[in-house]
């Protein structure tokens, strides 16, 4: 099993509450909703999309990079998806894009974006934390 489709599992096991039950122990559920709530009021209170027409160098290497590293068609999962911005370019280079973000107003966003892009049902949108892709075995040493 692919790292991509491990997560996407533990993703939705979340989803089904088997992960949310562990998560209430120690305040861990209060700890997220405020990072939830600072997450969503930056995107809120700011313009990321004109951020980075501003940082347009920034965004070129990204695609450059992504492009070189990652030719369409390819399934990639995006982790802290933000304003879609990039779930948007990457999703009409041909990519099936998994989209995950951890502010569900975010995720709402993201796939009204994909539909006034024409782009609608092509890709998937999770709201999710990313901590959830971390592996919790130790690394072994070589």
């Amino acid at each position: 099993m692919t790292r991509a489709r491990a997560c996407v599992s533990q993703v939705a096991a979340a989803r089904r509450g088997a992960i949310s039950e562990a998560l209430d122990t120690s305040g861990a559920r209060r700890q997220s909703r405020d990072a939830v709530d600072d997450i969503a009021a930056y995107y809120r209170n700011s313009n990321e999309d004109g951020r980075a027409d501003i940082a347009q160098l920034e965004f070129a290497v990204t695609e450059r990079l992504l492009a070189h590293y990652f030719p369409a068609p390819a399934r990639l999962l995006e982790l802290g998806a933000g304003s879609g911005r990039y779930t948007e370019r990457l999703t009409r280079a041909g990519h099936a894009v998994t989209a995950m973000e951890l502010v569900p107003e975010l995720c709402t966003a993201i796939r009204a974006r994909l539909d006034q892009a024409g782009l609608g049902g092509r890709g998937t949108v999770l709201a999710a934390d990313a901590l959830l892709c971390v592996s919790r075995r130790p690394r072994q040493s070589r």
